[in-house]
Parts: C-alpha cells; structure tokens; sequence
C-alpha cells in the first residue's frame, strides 16, 4: 500500500515493495473482505442484467489468486464458521462472551446491532427495534472509549483520523463496489435540496440520514442501503479507540460524512495518478484537504426534495421530452441550486460510475466501464459518459434524435436503454440524453461542454472537482468549515503507515455486514409498500375507466332512441 492505503495488486507489483509482514496483512485483510463480500452477496437483490464482460472479470481475479491467498481465504473462511470465541482466538482477542445481564428477545429493544443480537431489527420508518435472533450477540461490541470524556465532543476530525476514515470506506468499497457511486449518487440528494431563493431551504445538511421520510420520497428510491451502511461506518469510526483526542470525543456531522462519502467515491475510482482503488498521496491530499462542520438541520422538510431534478411523466412525446428534461436541469441545478450550466453538465458527468439500479426495471450502467463489475475493483470514474453521448448518440438535435434514438434501441417513458450489440444494457435518462442535443427555444445548450467533456478527461476531472465543492457547500456557512486538525501525537498522517488491525477490520466488517442485511430487509419492506400503493392507484384507475365506460355506453343507448337513463 501507499501510505498504508487503498489497494496494491500485487500480481502485477504496482506500489513500493512490501516485507513479507505487510503482504501478509494484506493477504489477511483480503481473505476477510472475500469472506465480508461473500455474506454481502447472500443477503442483496442479486442484478437482473450485468455487464457483458462480466464473466471474464469474475475469470481474470479467479486465475489472478495466489496459492498462498487461496489458502488463507480458506482458514478465514474456516474460522468465521467456527464459533465465535474459535474466531476470535485466531483472528485476535477480542470480547466474546455475552455479558450475564444480556437481555433477552421478549425484553430487549435497540437501536443499534451493538445493543444486542445477533441483528436489531427495526419496523420501517422506527427509531428503535427489537433483538431477535436469539442467543448471545455474535456481532462485536464497538471499541471502547475508556475514559474518553463525551460531553464536549470534536466536530473536527484530525489527518489521523480521517486516514482511519478512508481506511474503512476503502474495505467498505471493496466489500461492495456498487457503495461507491451509492454514496456519490446520495450526496448529491442532500445537497441538491438547496433552493437559493428561499432562505433556509435545504442544502448538504445531512437530512437524508437524519430524517426517514426523506427516504419515503420519490427521488432518493433506492437509498436506503448506502445511508444505512454508511451510518454503520460513521458509529464504528466514531467508537474507535484512537478517536479520543485531547481528551475529548469524535462525532462529525450527518452532513459531513455524506458528502465526504461522495468525494471519496470520486477519487478512488478515478484513474489518473494511480490505478481504480488505489489511493496514492495525490487522491489521499484531495482527501485530506475537506473541510469539515457542516451543521446537521434539525427540522428537514421531505418537500425539499422537489428541488432535485425530476423525472418526466410518462404520455410524453420525444419532441417534448427532451425539452422538458432541459427544463428540469435549467429550473431546479441552475436557478433553484445556483450552478452554471457548465457546472450542471459536469456534475451530472458524475453518472458515469454506477447502475441505473432496479428503479428502471433493469441495472444497466450509464457507461459500461463505469459499471460495478468493470474492473476488479468497481467502475472507473472519468469522462465517459460524456463520450457515450458524444460518439455513439447518433443525434444531435431534438427533430432528428425524434426519428433516430441510436445507439439506443428500446424507448422507455422517461429513459432509452442499448439492449444488444457492444453496449447492450447501457441506459440514460432524458435528462442525460438532452446534454446533446440542440434545444428546442430559450434553453440552455449543453452541447459544447459535452463535446468538451467528451474530448479532454483531465479536464472533464478538474472542472468536475470545482463544481463538486461547490455542491458539498450548498446552504452551508463558510465560516464554520475547517480541514482536518493535526494528528494528536504530533505526528504527520504519512508517519502512521501500516496501521492496519485486523481485529479492528474484523469487528466492522461484521457489523458492516449486519448493517447490510437490516437494509436490504428495510428496502424490501418499503417496496412492498410501494407495491401496494401502486396496485391502490391501479384499481383506483380501473374503477375510474369502468365508470367512463359505463357512460359512454349510456349516451349510446341514449342516442339510439332508447330513452333516458
């Protein structure tokens, strides 16, 4: 590793030489993440449509594994199955037996997974749950504070502190690549809630973790599991030991660990000036130079998130469509969030990592090098997007893209999907689509940025940078942000290379774990809701087409010189 982050391939030797400790470490903390990713996969929605070279990527990391890390896969595997105190005696001590008051199922209510266990298990949209699984908890209690006073607690982070922080969000990505655009995509959820014309209304203020039916709404479908591992990774980073400094505790802001979150994603996906998933000192400087104390808001408003950019309603006509979607991005990014339409455009470049998910009916990427299973280590954040719009949108104009939707060949109410050829399961959504083409009036032209963009990546990156610290500071007051405070023991963030515990990586990744099931069981239960819903509103039109009918057939018989009914 470099600087004791991110992750070295060490087939191909990329990064500085390592002892035989280190790459034993390492080989540990790959096993543990290959276990962490295998329960992970259990418990998710597995995707309907995957990328093309999926297979031969799986086939590639397979070959690519040493005998060595084949076998400590197996002991880790071995001893994760084994009984906990079995686990904890190879893997490190740490607290294993239950304490002799544990509450029991019928009694215990939680907040979290570390009051009791194995899993706390809350009703959707409740503060608090029940323990249900019976037995001592298997999930390891968070480090301990000690005697780290908790009364006036920092809001600040220290350059040690935050390393922990990427530390965590690295294993977190390597568990599950689709976390990265996740968080990206949810720290554009919070911010974009700012109206610029309405004091007070919305901004990067941590809503979206704080306040549950911010998650009820339309536009933050599908949220629910990044928000809920990512509150996971802040209580576990929070509870760490080494966050006690000065004598004074560690907790940061909903607000900041989301954006911090979307930044994250942008540059360890990026590759530039080191591979995907590899954290070199220039991703970890752009790290370490966030400023933090962002205030959480204490009374979030659900409607804020109609300052989002919406999508069309469906009935529409391509004709409309893409004006429409121009109008979207112009009334909510530019004249409610205060960017420029060059920022705008950039910020929506921000699609190129990540799947359109199940909320279209398929998770199909926006770009395929961008998809979740690109690269061994997620998908690469650069221009592509902008160059799929470019060079394979045959269009250039609303009229034309009307009678020629190439590269796309299924069209959709509000989105155009690639279903064969190179670039099947690519999909975009009007509003993608409309940076462009030409428009239709008094709209803004997005289509020389795009062809910008498109054509110089560096520079798509630097103007993407700029545009994303104006976003992360949207209805924020400047005054009360500040980078990272110096490391407590006087020493600078590159002297504290190689603290990488496996104990400590052992306890998160088993509450990261739970963290993953409770939100996919949340998700579950508000799609059923959803289901529900839209079945009412299915029945409610029915009705209302019967009732038409009904008297469309009266007015026949009328007219037929039945009489009147």
């Amino acid at each position: 590793t470099t600087g004791g982050l991110g992750y070295v391939d060490l087939q191909t030797n990329r990064g500085p030489s390592k002892t035989k400790q280190q790459e034993g470490e390492r080989a540990m903390k790959k096993s543990l993440l290959l276990i962490a990713h295998f329960l992970a996969s259990a418990s998710q929605p597995q995707p309907q449509h995957t990328h093309k070279n999926n297979q031969e990527n799986k086939a590639t990391t397979t070959t690519k594994k040493s005998s060595l890390e084949m076998k400590i896969t197996g002991i880790a595997l071995l001893a994760h199955l084994a009984s906990t105190a079995d686990a904890g005696r190879l893997l490190g001590s740490y607290p294993t037996e239950a304490p002799t008051n544990a509450p029991t199922e019928d009694t215990c209510t939680c907040v979290t997974d570390y009051d009791c266990g194995p899993i706390c298990v809350k009703p959707y949209n409740s503060a608090t749950g029940t323990c249900q699984g019976g037995g001592p908890s298997p999930t390891a209690a968070p480090v301990s504070k000690g005697d780290c006073p908790c009364d006036k607690p920092r809001h600040i982070p220290t350059e040690c502190e935050v390393k922990h922080l990427i530390e965590l969000l690295d294993d977190a990505v390597s568990i599950d690549h689709g976390f990265a655009p996740q968080n990206l995509r949810a720290s554009f959820h919070d911010a974009g809630t700012f109206n610029q014309n309405v004091p007070g209304e919305g901004g990067a203020n941590g809503c979206l973790m704080n306040h549950p039916p911010m998650l009820l709404q339309g536009e933050n479908a599908f949220l629910d599991p990044p928000i809920t591992k990512l509150r996971s990774i802040k209580n576990f980073w929070e509870a760490h030991e080494d966050t006690c400094c000065d004598e004074r505790c560690l907790r940061v802001s909903s607000a900041d660990i989301i954006q911090f979150a979307g930044l994250f994603a942008t540059q360890r996906q990026r590759d530039d000036s080191a591979p995907v998933g590899t954290i070199d000192p220039a991703k970890q400087a752009a790290l370490l130079a966030y400023q933090w104390g962002r205030p959480d808001e204490l009374n979030c408003v659900p409607a804020w998130t109609e300052n989002l950019p919406g999508m069309n309603p469906p009935g529409l006509t391509i004709m409309d469509r893409c004006p429409a979607a121009g109008m979207e991005i112009e009334e909510k990014m530019m004249h409610r969030n205060g960017f420029t339409k060059t920022e705008a455009n950039v910020l929506i470049g921000a699609h190129t990592i990540g799947r359109i998910r199940n909320t279209f009916g398929g998770p199909g990427p926006w770009a395929l090098n961008g998809d979740d299973t690109a690269t061994p280590e997620g998908g690469v954040f650069d221009n592509a997007f902008h160059k799929f719009l470019e060079f394979d949108v045959a269009a250039t104009d609303v009229p034309s893209f009307d009678t020629n939707t190439a590269a796309f060949d299924e069209t959709f109410p509000n989105w155009f999907r690639v279903s064969s050829g190179p670039l099947a399961t690519v999909s975009h959504l009007d509003s993608d689509v409309t940076l462009k083409l030409s428009p239709l009036g008094p709209l803004p032209d997005f289509t020389s940025d795009t062809t910008s963009f498109a054509n110089d990546n560096a520079g798509f990156l630097a103007r993407f940078d700029k545009a994303f610290d104006k976003m992360t500071k949207l209805g924020v007051d400047p005054n009360v942000l500040s980078p990272p405070t110096s490391c407590c023991d006087g020493k600078s963030v590159d002297e504290h290379e190689g603290e990488d515990d496996i104990k400590i990586l052992r306890k998160f990744i088993s509450n990261f774990g739970t963290a993953l099931a409770n939100s996919t069981a949340t998700l579950n239960e508000k799609l059923r809701s959803e289901e529900q819903i839209r079945l009412r509103e299915e029945g409610t039109k029915l009705i209302e087409q019967r009732t038409c009918d009904d008297e469309r057939k009266m007015c026949a018989f009328e007219s037929e010189g039945g009489g009147k009914v």
